[in-house]
């Protein structure tokens, strides 16, 4: 019996008669230069941004889902301790109906796709795109002594793929245990037409995928950005999504230590009311300083607060570094007030966020 993802009458054939996304996305990924490797034992061609291996596909049904191995290379160097990085790539049932869903502990990724019966290529697309960038970025990392964690690797969850049907299945099986390449379609004849694929179709506004450098926590995209890339919104916009997310720990930080500046700004003022009530014949210079340094101090709390709902909202010019700077000097809390300086100014630096800061509004 064919599986829930068989027939979708909306949906044009892949190849043969498959109109099924475990069909679109072999081909989509054929398309975007991705050889049939199932057959290669770890051989990737020169010039491929990987291989792509079927052999899950008829042993499970589709429910394994594929993999795609792509060397750990960045920049002409290779990472000798990886070798290359084994994505697992599935089609599941997302917030938003089918998605494609790509995970890989060793390389710390975990990333879910849309997938649109009207575009079916563009999953593809995505998930090319997505791997394309990320890897040389993760690489460099890895290259710089980068590790990933065990309980990063951990915390990349399972995933259920959803089956494909029997006869896809099969025909994929076949193919695999006859050592005839998928990437061969359009000179069989199985690919719709006969004559060779169309034209590499490129999604809208680029992937829905914005990744950053190795390391830190796995590279999810929020809920909010999966939902903002099922309404089709660009990468611009889903990058900035994950980039508020980045930023939200650190701004509300800098805005915590920002809040004790005023409160001891106001424990100042305090101290100069009482002077001035007790001690004003002998105390000039106590009455004085605590005035100005509760009216600095005000000034500046206030300022860095503004700083950094300014760092949470990603948006250019000096404030924020204000706030950063701000929280490495508040008397009253310099010692937690450093480190989260630092890791503010390190996250401020982040690809990502500056990527969008510039693009941001001024």
């Amino acid at each position: 019996m064919d599986g829930p993802c068989a027939r979708r009458p909306f949906v044009p054939p892949a190849f043969a008669q498959f109109d099924e996304p475990h069909a679109w996305l072999i081909r989509g990924l054929v398309e975007y230069g991705w050889p049939d490797s199932s057959r290669a034992h770890g051989f990737i061609q020169p010039g491929a941004p990987g291989g792509m291996d079927l052999s899950r596909v008829g042993e499970s049904e589709g429910r394994e889902g594929l993999v795609l191995e792509m060397p750990a290379l960045a920049d002409g160097l290779r990472c000798e301790e990886d070798a290359s990085y084994r994505f697992s790539v599935y089609v599941t049932q997302g917030a938003q109906g089918v998605a494609v869903t790509v995970r890989c502990p060793e390389a710390n990724f975990f990333q879910e796709f849309p997938y649109d019966p009207q575009n079916p290529l563009w999953a593809a697309g995505y998930v090319h795109q997505a791997l394309t960038t990320y890897v040389p970025q993760f690489v460099r990392w890895r290259l710089q002594g980068g590790e990933v964690s065990w309980a990063q690797r951990a915390g990349i969850p399972a995933v259920s793929g959803d089956p494909c049907s029997y006869l896809l299945a099969r025909f994929v099986g076949d193919r695999v245990a006859a050592n005839q390449r998928l990437d061969g379609g359009p000179a069989q004849g199985w690919w719709l037409g006969q004559g060779g694929a169309p034209g590499l179709v490129v999604p809208p506004g680029g992937p829905v995928a914005s990744v950053g450098k190795g390391g830190g926590d796995p590279t999810y995209l929020s809920a909010a950005a999966r939902d903002a890339a099922a309404r089709g919104e660009s990468i611009a916009s889903v990058g900035n999504l994950q980039a508020l997310a980045r930023v939200g720990k650190p701004g509300a930080a800098l805005m915590a230590l920002a809040g004790l500046g005023i409160f001891q700004a106001l424990l100042w003022f305090i101290n100069a009311l009482s002077v001035v009530a007790f001690y004003l014949e002998d105390s000039l210079f106590a009455l004085a300083f605590s005035l100005f340094a509760s009216v600095m101090l005000l000034m500046g709390g206030a300022v860095a607060m503004l700083g950094g709902f300014h760092y949470r909202k990603l948006r250019k010019g000096p404030l924020p570094l204000v706030a950063i700077g701000y929280a490495a000097i508040v008397p009253i809390c310099c010692v937690v007030g450093v480190p989260v300086a630092v890791w503010a100014a390190l996250t401020w630096r982040d690809p990502m966020v500056r990527q969008a800061v510039k693009g941001g509004p001024g």
